[in-house]
């Protein structure tokens, strides 16, 4: 991994036996090693006895802190298989460490841990968040294991051992062993987590997120063998500390609604300092950043939308923290806000189809060991907070933001007409999508920031022909994220199908194949004409050496494979038909 590969850094917590709770601070220099050596980056804490009952995680962030969204990539197949490393080490002829005097301890006697889904979840969770701030306190200023309180984990000890840079799972065991010639009882904080014997159950966490992998182990003494992670691109929610966010942007520099009109906020991106020299600055999608009108008169904001009120301009402005950006906001005196055509709230008119909003979509030391167990540990380190898991998939999908939400007032905003109450509104209808400096051919709403760009290339003059559209109707298309947690149904299809073809899940959009008439939008049906879409595969997704598809599902739950027609490595074409449906990028 270039010069992340070859840095040595370790970083411990230990707790003085006792009830003083004095806590002392150890920091091991980085130093350049052979190419033989394993790199080790991370830290090892154990802590004995809950402070506090266990509870529901929060909702909602805390005051100073902001909820975002962070994009990463699982690989939880291959962090599965260290429990077997651990276990050969645990019932092995390797089972030593070094006592405090310099003396080795042999250790006998000790079980297999079972690899336990809670366990897995903490892991996975605490995986993204180093991947935001490397340290064994969490991104939101809390303890590390507070993630086990909030998460339901119902142990009496807890362990983590953290890593990164490693880019496997023989490797991240390998540095967590230190059994090399220089290491001693006080650079042995990994090993004697995986060699407690008041360990029972083990989960870990592995993800990749700018390029470099991280690593996560919790350790407990209560759980049962199962898994749940999955590989493959999601989206986990963190809650972040102010202090750690340098700056926050928008996605676009003004936006519009009518009067009496609903519309989502602008999508803000918060940038967090790196926690360490080797990390990059890390780009998420605020939650819940803070919202102020300049006039209140103009438009009002509540819930993560703002109303237009009466016609003018004024600002709208995101805070978190130290940092804020603005934006312009437009109220026109036209139209009377939402009508059948809005996307809000992933509606489209007439085109629910149920609750799988599919088809006509809805649209370290404080280690174990003799000193560190009992009452002895049952200080700081065992209390706090963390509540962005909502289940063990870590918010499963890669495509939660903006699921199906109404743009900013711009995209489909009635115009309204003077030619009396009766006649009907005329829709003021973009093109603006482009991939790879080409334009989309159709007017619609493109709303999926979760690829680069979408467009259709079948021009307008084929569409119409194709689908028998009169001189009055538009091909008129609705491309936006799905939030895969409201659409159980269609992710569930789009896992077997991507199983099937044993591949990982990407983005996951909604698209919607339509027409307008004077205002009216109606889908185009499902057994017409072929109709290309090309889609730009995010950096974040693209891998040299794989293949491309689509996953399309459909009205209850069908699904079919379409093939690549190109052969440009950072987009995917594919032909399909009118109507709507659940669209997922995969590779193989």
């Amino acid at each position: 991994m270039g010069k992340y590969g070859r840095i040595v850094r370790h970083t411990g917590f230990l707790r003085a036996a006792g009830r003083s709770g004095v806590l002392r601070r150890v920091k091991e220099g980085g130093k350049k090693v052979k190419a033989k050596e394993w790199k080790r980056v991370g830290a090892c804490l154990l802590g004995c006895l809950l402070m506090f009952p266990m509870g529901n995680m929060r909702a909602d962030a805390a005051e100073n802190t902001v909820n975002v969204q962070v994009d990463v990539e699982f690989g939880q197949a291959e962090a599965q298989t260290v429990k077997d490393m651990v276990n050969d080490l645990r019932t092995g002829n390797d089972a030593w460490q070094y006592k405090s005097d310099g003396s080795i301890e042999t250790i006998t006697g000790l079980q297999g841990l079972v690899y336990d889904e809670k366990l897995e979840e903490i892991a996975m969770q605490r995986a993204a968040e180093i991947a935001l701030y490397y340290s064994h306190t969490r991104v939101n200023g809390k303890d590390c294991f507070t993630a086990y309180n909030e998460l339901g984990y119902s142990g009496t000890v807890k362990g983590e051992n953290i890593a990164a840079g490693q880019r496997s799972a023989q490797e991240v065991f390998a540095a967590w062993c230190e059994d090399g010639p220089n290491d001693t009882y006080e650079t042995q904080g990994h090993r004697r987590n995986m060699l407690s014997k008041d360990f029972t159950a083990i989960g870990m966490g592995h993800v990749v997120y700018n390029g470099i992998h991280y690593w996560a182990m919790e350790l407990g003494n209560s759980g049962t063998e199962s898994n749940t992670g999955v590989d493959g691109a999601q989206t986990v929610q963190v809650e972040v500390q102010h202090s750690h966010i340098t700056s926050l942007s928008a996605g676009k520099a003004s936006c519009a609604v009518a009067i009496g009109g609903v519309s989502e906020l602008p999508e803000i991106t918060v940038t967090l300092a790196p926690s360490v020299e080797w990390a990059s600055e890390a780009s998420c999608k605020a939650v819940n950043p803070d919202w102020v009108v300049g006039d209140t008169s103009v438009a009002t904001v509540a819930d993560g939308k703002v109303t237009g009120l009466k016609a003018g301009s004024t600002t709208l402005t995101a805070t978190a923290g130290g940092a804020s950006t603005e934006i312009t906001l437009e109220v026109t005196a036209d139209g009377q806000g939402s009508d059948d055509n809005n996307t809000g709230d992933d509606n489209t008119g007439d085109n629910n189809t149920g609750d799988d909003n599919i088809g006509d979509n809805n649209t370290g030391d404080d280690n174990t060991g003799d000193d560190n167990t009992g009452d002895d540990n049952n200080g700081d380190d065992n209390t706090g907070n963390g509540d962005n898991n909502n289940n063990s998939n870590n918010n499963g999908g890669s495509n939660s933001n903006n699921s199906g939400s109404k743009d900013d007032g711009k995209e489909e905003t009635s115009s309204g007409s003077s030619a009396g109450k009766d006649a009907p509104a005329v829709m003021i209808m973009p093109t603006t999508s482009m991939v790879g400096g080409v334009k989309t051919a159709t007017e619609g709403i493109y709303l999926a920031n979760s690829v680069n760009g979408s467009i259709i290339t079948t021009s307008v003059a084929d569409i119409a022909n194709g689908y028998g559209l009169t001189n009055k109707e538009k091909p008129y298309n609705k491309i936006y994220n799905l939030d895969p947690k409201k659409s159980s149904l269609a992710k569930a299809s789009v896992d077997a199908a991507a199983a099937e073809q044993k591949a990982v899940v990407g983005p996951i959009l909604n698209i919607e194949l339509g027409k307008m008439n004077g205002g009216n939008y109606t889908l185009l049906p499902s057994d017409g004409p072929a109709i290309r879409i090309v889609l730009g595969i995010p950096e974040n997704f693209a891998q040299s050496g794989k293949t491309y598809a689509v996953v399309c599902v459909r009205a209850g739950g069908a699904y079919t494979v379409l093939k690549d027609l190109d052969s440009v490595s950072d987009t995917i074409t594919f032909d399909t038909t009118g109507g709507a449906g659940v669209y997922a990028i995969i590779k193989y």
